[in-house]
């Protein structure tokens, strides 16, 4: 999984890996919930819908964009099939703290970008 800084240029509007009109699949396994979404910085919120054959929430963000999961309204969550995590300037790892504040803005964003090219094998 790649780690992308806080302190660089992604503070701005993240940078597009492909067209504009692009997107980038996203798929989130979860049991026992009755909602989840895709909250896009600087875009919409995406509302995934549940898969009949295999469980799983499903539905498409901007590709190059960074989004968290929100789960039954307020839960956000990290994608758990994430290749590249943005962490704000702001974050700590005490931000998520179940009893804690979780600040929308501290938490860290799975940025939508596909999985890198496979690499001929080296023998």
């Amino acid at each position: 999984m790649g780690v992308v800084g806080g302190d660089s240029a992604q503070q701005g509007a993240p940078d597009r890996l492909g067209p504009a009109d692009a997107s980038f699949e996203i798929a989130v396994h979860t049991s026992g919930i009755r909602a989840v979404q895709a909250r896009v910085d600087d875009g919409p919120r995406i509302a995934l819908e549940r898969e009949p054959r295999t469980g799983d929430w499903i539905g498409q963000v901007p590709t190059g964009s960074r989004y968290a999961v929100a789960v039954d309204g307020d839960r956000l969550a990290l994608d758990p099939r994430a290749t590249e995590v943005w962490f704000p300037p702001g974050h700590s790892r005490d931000a998520n703290r179940r009893n804690g504040g979780v600040d929308p803005a501290d938490f860290p964003r799975a940025v939508a970008a596909p999985w890198p090219q496979r690499r001929p094998q080296r023998r």
